[in-house]
């Protein structure tokens, strides 16, 4: 049970620290956001999301569930897609990281198989470095 409370605790504090006013709001919408470790999820996501997609607080305190997202398997995936693309910018973090991957391809306008092959590949390339 300490475990479990530790992790909410630093949770609540790392959101308080980025400047989060309403945790309520937070874990309202998005009440996992209480169980992820700060060193290992939110933290690197959220600086991923800052520094890569001008993600601001208030986007976050709006749409949390923008943490939940894996950074490697999905937000750096669909990071290096757009730079890919030549798109890198012209998309809010919500609107490329929260559809499906049908829906991310329909919005880019590019065909499905196009990003699922850079997917696979991407995929791959991340599994041989680790």
């Amino acid at each position: 049970v300490s475990g479990t409370f530790h992790t909410i605790s630093n949770a609540i504090i790392y959101l308080t620290d980025i400047g989060v006013k309403d945790i309520g709001k937070v874990v309202t919408r998005h009440p996992q956001v209480l169980g992820y470790n700060v060193e290992k999820n939110l933290k690197p996501t959220y600086e991923f999301l800052s520094q890569n997609f001008r993600v601001s607080v208030q986007d976050i305190a709006d749409t949390p569930a923008l943490l939940s997202y894996s950074l490697d398997k999905r937000i750096k995936l669909r990071y290096e897609f757009l730079e890919f693309m030549g798109l890198k910018g012209n998309y809010k973090a919500s609107s490329v990281l929260i559809p499906s991957d049908k829906n991310f391809a329909k919005l880019l306008k590019v065909p499905l198989q196009d990003y699922l092959d850079f997917k696979e590949n991407y995929l791959q390339q991340q599994k041989a470095k680790a």
